[in-house]
């Protein structure tokens, strides 16, 4: 899009601006390379002249995978990569239709509810009347997702699993196929419908409340949070 800016990363892979696992520089780390054919690529290489920063006068046309993806974070040219840098912008704290996500293991004490229009996690697939599925839900590179670090809408999580021939759940935990690497974590969407409250204290500070299901409901973690908390309870989100 027009105004997209993106930042040279020369041989590294690894964001400037997030905090990556290291193995995302790793052979084994799934990475978005662009086609030589598409004008994002010939825009960035720029006839090997690469610059420390390239903002987008126009919209471009999409090429390959690119029109399969909702947002990037590092594109790969040739041997050399850029960074997409998010333009700054406003995000409702409170939404309707909220769906939960999870973290990639439910041991993990992660998950929350999420805005199902921002890409703020990525696909599971599994079919609910499948125990073994429900259990383990399946991420296969190239076809349900496309880079490491990934994060897609609802709708487009749901529809590469549809299109896969599955579904999205309230899976246990994730797989990834076929390299099933611990450093490959992240949030992924569910089918669960979930909402977003707020609790007043007594001098008027608010704290966001993510009525989702969990079932390590009101344990603690080690940040001193609790895992979930009921719209009538009183744990203390003040501290």
């Amino acid at each position: 899009k027009k105004g997209a800016v993106y930042t040279l990363r020369g041989g590294s892979p690894l964001s400037e601006y997030r905090t990556d696992p290291s193995q995302y520089a790793t052979t084994s780390a799934e990475k978005f390379e662009l086609n030589t054919t598409s004008p994002l690529y010939q825009l960035l290489r720029n006839n090997g002249q690469y610059q420390l920063t390239v903002e987008l006068e126009d919209d471009l046309v999409c090429d390959g995978i690119e029109c399969d993806v909702d947002t990037v974070r590092m594109v790969k040219v040739d041997d050399v990569y850029y960074e997409f840098k998010e333009i700054p912008c406003v995000q409702l704290a409170f939404y309707d239709d909220g769906k939960q996500i999870r973290a990639r293991s439910y041991y993990d004490l992660g998950s929350m509810c999420a805005n199902p229009n921002l890409a703020d996690a990525s696909e599971a697939c599994c079919r609910e009347e499948r125990y073994q599925e429900v259990r383990s839900a399946k991420k296969v590179t190239g076809e349900t997702y496309f880079y490491e670090g990934e994060r897609t809408t609802y709708s487009t999580a749901r529809d590469r699993c549809v299109n896969a021939g599955k579904d999205l759940c309230m899976f246990g935990h994730t797989n990834i196929s076929p390299s099933n690497h611990n450093w490959k974590r992240g949030y992924s969407w569910t089918n669960n419908d979930c909402e977003i409250l707020v609790k007043v204290n007594q001098e008027g500070y608010i704290a966001i409340v993510h009525n989702a299901d969990n079932p390590y409901k009101n344990q603690i973690d080690r940040y001193g949070i609790p895992a979930e908390v009921d719209e009538y309870e009183t744990l203390n989100w003040f501290k």
